[in-house]
């Protein structure tokens, strides 16, 4: 019942919210590159949502900026669960759980963090953003924000060799 209500609420919704600024834009720093888009959505207003990859450390960053309903304390942590949409064939995909994400107070938003570390969690997470069409952070079955993943392939593989001549480069 708990995954019939998740998704409703993502379908509910549109999916996720829109992109306002165009293809995902990667960026280099400190020899790890990143991506980020920032989508607006009539009920989460503006949010965006970070992939960033570090080859060296074999860790991939996924970050969402937003506001939340609840006040927290300015850093800490939390658990939600990481949900996928249409996911190569599977409806609803929630097999990586719930994930503690750390946080931090950025102006009148949160920017909430989970890594992914290893290869076989990098090759996976790669392959679930890529294959599907969006993601959710859910919070004990509700939905707290959610993204459409368009574009987000191609994206995935412009991180990658972006990644990829940052170790050659260094």
């Amino acid at each position: 019942m708990k995954k019939v209500l998740a998704l409703s609420a993502l379908l509910a919704f549109g999916g996720a919210a829109h992109a306002q600024t165009g293809p995902w834009a990667v960026h280099t720093a400190d020899g790890s590159c990143s991506m980020s888009q920032t989508f607006s959505h009539p009920e989460f207003g503006s949010t965006t949502l970070e992939v960033s990859y570090d080859v060296p450390h074999q860790l991939v960053t996924l970050a969402t900026t937003n506001s939340i309903g609840t006040a927290l304390p300015g850093s800490g942590s939390l658990r939600w669960s990481i949900v996928f949409l249409d996911n190569d064939g599977e409806k609803y995909d929630d097999a990586w759980g719930s994930r503690e994400l750390s946080y931090k107070r950025e102006g009148d938003a949160y920017r909430f963090a989970t890594g992914f570390s290893g290869e076989r969690n990098v090759r996976q997470i790669f392959a679930d953003l890529s294959a599907s069409r969006s993601l959710g952070f859910m919070d004990q079955g509700k939905l707290v924000v959610g993204y459409d993943l368009d574009g987000m392939r191609t994206a995935i593989s412009r991180l990658s060799t972006c990644a990829q001549r940052a170790v050659a480069t260094n």
